[in-house]
């Protein structure tokens, strides 16, 4: 099933908060350890009933993998919310602090930020490689299975494990109402060069946005 556009908006926003985590005991150091840290929060949302990001996973050559995920964060950095190294940018950060009050007055989506500082301070600080070989030996639920229990390494290759979107029993955590998503949304993508006061082309845009203002006001 394809995300919904909430659902993707969410996406953006958990990965950002995810990354914030990992600074603060480490490093992002590659995209091993970020499939695998976002495949373990997926599966502790999936034991306690929340769909902490909708990212779908499927076995692949290092373990559990999603494109969606691959997509989602170079989409984050061709736009400036966080570098190639997985750190937030000041654009990032801004995602992450305009969102707080709807955070904190959710208590669904509080308990979702709560567990990626959980796996972040559990799972952090090792690489990718060390991740990899503990999900390898990690029995799960299999999606394509019925939901049968098996070990990772020995899932069939381009077998579903995880699908956030299809468990009906997940709670839905995105506290943003339809407004909120649109600004989101909205500022997700303005291009980067769009914000920089140097660049002629934003310079443009606000005198076309000033000249809007003044029709409006002598109209």
């Amino acid at each position: 099933m394809i995300r919904s556009r909430k659902q993707i908006i969410w996406d953006y926003a958990a990965t950002l908060k995810l990354f914030e985590e990992v600074s603060k005991v480490g490093e992002m150091d590659g995209n091993l350890k970020l499939q695998k840290l976002t495949f373990l929060a997926e599966l502790e949302g999936l034991k306690i009933g929340l769909a902490v990001s909708h990212f779908k996973f499927f076995r692949y050559n290092y373990g559990p993998f999603s494109k969606d995920l691959v997509g989602d964060v170079q989409q984050l950095t061709d736009m400036g919310f966080c570098t190639a190294g997985r750190k937030l940018t000041k654009r990032g950060q801004f995602i992450l602090d305009y969102i707080k009050p709807e955070i904190e007055r959710s208590d669904a989506a509080s308990n979702a930020f709560a567990l990626f500082g959980r796996i972040a301070e559990e799972y952090g600080r090792r690489g990718g490689k060390s991740l990899m070989n503990s999900v390898y030996r990690m029995v799960v639920p299999v999606y394509d299975l019925g939901g049968q229990e098996v070990r990772v390494e020995k899932i069939p290759f381009h077998t579903d494990i995880l699908v956030p979107t299809c468990e009906k029993d997940l709670t839905e955590v995105i506290p943003f109402d339809a407004e909120m998503i649109t600004e989101l949304e909205e500022e997700l993508e303005t291009q980067p060069e769009l914000l920089d006061s140097e660049n002629p082309s934003y310079q443009k845009s606000v005198k076309e946005a000033l000249a809007r203002l003044s029709r409006t006001v002598n109209a």
